[in-house]
């Protein structure tokens, strides 16, 4: 399966489509599961998959920017302004990439916990 490389996130990459970026952790244990299709393991991914988010604090009129695990609990992680968000995405201990189509279909198609995804 085709992966994005790790890159070097900047202001224009990430708010070029007006952000909303899908993310990964990028190890050897996630290439691995999506190179393999290891169904299995596909509920693992959804749990190291984010996409970048922001919330408005209307009475300080600041936006907060972050990650949220939108493939299982909605955890939000908010770390600042736009600088400190590109600051940790490039230095934190994790490193991340932009998920494929190709990917994110592949989770959602396979993910164990369908419930936590789609009312049927």
């Amino acid at each position: 399966m085709k992966h994005n490389k790790i890159i070097e996130f900047t202001e224009e990459n990430v708010f070029i489509n007006n952000f909303g970026l899908y993310i990964i952790k990028d190890t050897e244990e996630t290439k691995k599961i999506f190179d393999k299709k290891i169904i299995e393991r596909v509920s693992y991914l959804s749990t190291v998959c984010y996409k970048l988010v922001w919330n408005q604090h209307y009475k300080l009129k600041n936006k907060k920017y972050g990650i949220s695990n939108f493939l299982t609990d909605g955890w939000c992680h908010f770390i600042g302004d736009k600088k400190e968000l590109i600051n940790y995405l490039n230095n934190s201990d994790d490193k991340y990439r932009i998920l494929t189509k190709q990917e994110l279909f592949f989770i959602l198609n396979n993910k164990s916990n369908q419930k936590q995804l789609f009312l049927n």
